[in-house]
């Protein structure tokens, strides 16, 4: 939620963006017991949040409105290690793909990296929205503010044994934003979104790998995520609460 991004050196064409993307992590981003504090890296929700950002560009050269467009799949894998130098990380997105689907809806499926991290991403866009005229503005966007006004509420969490763990999620909004946001997914507030499944699965797959190795979270070393593939149903068919299961 602390992360502050920033692009520079944002080349723009109809079917590819690049840039240059400074991050600053807060000094207290993560510490542990006894140790001193930890080194931020390039994570999996950074690679998520701004290739999709760097997309959205993309999608609002061909859509005045991109509030009801939505992910459906996500694929990111890592590099051979983490990327600690946040200074300076080159990020680029190229529209791969563009078609339509049995429900004449269109999707569109992008690829790039963001840096070390390789990244593939897939779209819908309804039919019904695409007439939309009011064309939206970027700094409003759900995956650039909004969604660091939620938070995830995991309970009840069940260890059937190492490997396995169901839980209760609930997302909540911290706090009633200011602005009325706009974007991907911005039609849809009330739904479990990529960023809230990220965040609530990483957390129940730590504990598992805290109660396999027998270790406690003081105890760990970093934890570094490498490979991430989310297929995501139709927004309709979401909501705020759900069940986590993790094996």
């Amino acid at each position: 939620k602390h992360v502050e991004y920033s692009a520079r050196h944002v080349n723009l064409t109809e079917s590819t963006v690049d840039a240059n993307i400074t991050l600053s992590y807060p000094a207290n981003w993560s510490k542990k017991n006894g140790s001193s504090e930890l080194v931020p890296h390039l994570s999996t929700i950074d690679a998520l949040t701004i290739s999709t950002n760097l997309s959205q560009d993309i999608l609002l050269n061909s859509f005045k409105s991109i509030d009801h467009c939505w992910m459906k799949r996500i694929s990111i894998k890592a590099g051979n290690k983490p990327e600690e130098d946040l200074r300076n990380i080159n990020a680029k997105i190229t529209k791969e793909i563009q078609g339509l689907d049995s429900q004449g809806d269109t999707y569109l499926i992008f690829g790039g990296n963001v840096g070390t991290m390789k990244v593939q991403l897939e779209f819908i866009m309804p039919a019904a929205h695409e007439i939309e005229t009011v064309k939206d503005s970027v700094e409003k966007s759900c995956y650039s503010l909004h969604f660091k006004n939620r938070t995830q509420f995991i309970d009840d969490i069940i260890f059937y044994s190492p490997l396995n763990a169901i839980s209760t999620l609930f997302v909540a909004y911290d706090k009633e934003p200011h602005f009325s946001p706009s974007g991907i997914e911005a039609g849809y507030p009330n739904i479990m979104n990529p960023v809230d499944s990220l965040v609530s699965h990483a957390q129940i797959a730590q504990s598992l790998l805290y109660k396999l190795d027998g270790l406690t979270r003081g105890e760990s070393n970093t934890l570094w995520m490498r490979s991430l593939n989310i297929i995501a149903e139709n927004p309709a068919k979401r909501i705020a609460a759900t069940r986590l299961l993790v094996t």
